[in-house]
């Protein structure tokens, strides 16, 4: 057993290590897969599957159905995502100058 292995495992709890180690190689190997099932669309948009399942014709999310199989494109997840980002507006604060008082400044507001 080399020593990263050895301090990993008397660092994380029992069963935790190879537990930690499935999600990571399941985590990667989804990066490489273009086409998602359900269940790993709803992973990759960080909702819950019954959500997902229950809103994607909604939303009008492309897919592809072959023998009753459902695949979403990480591509156009991805793109719907951005397409409903949100960004708040920011409010624009005017500081009183040097020349001006706080009281001048509240009457302009």
């Amino acid at each position: 057993m080399d020593e990263l292995t050895l301090n990993l495992r008397l660092a994380v709890p029992a069963g935790q290590l190879e537990a930690m180690i499935r999600d990571e190689v399941r985590r990667v190997a989804l990066e490489k897969f273009h086409w998602l099932t359900i269940k790993e669309a709803a992973e990759h948009m960080r909702i819950s599957e019954r959500k997902f399942a229950g809103e994607y014709k909604v939303w009008g999310l492309p897919f592809s159905k072959i023998d009753g199989m459902i695949r979403f494109s990480r591509e156009d997840l991805d793109t719907f995502l951005r397409a409903n980002q949100i960004r708040p507006k920011v409010p624009v604060l005017k500081f009183p100058t040097a020349m001006e008082s706080p009281a001048e400044t509240s009457s302009a507001a």
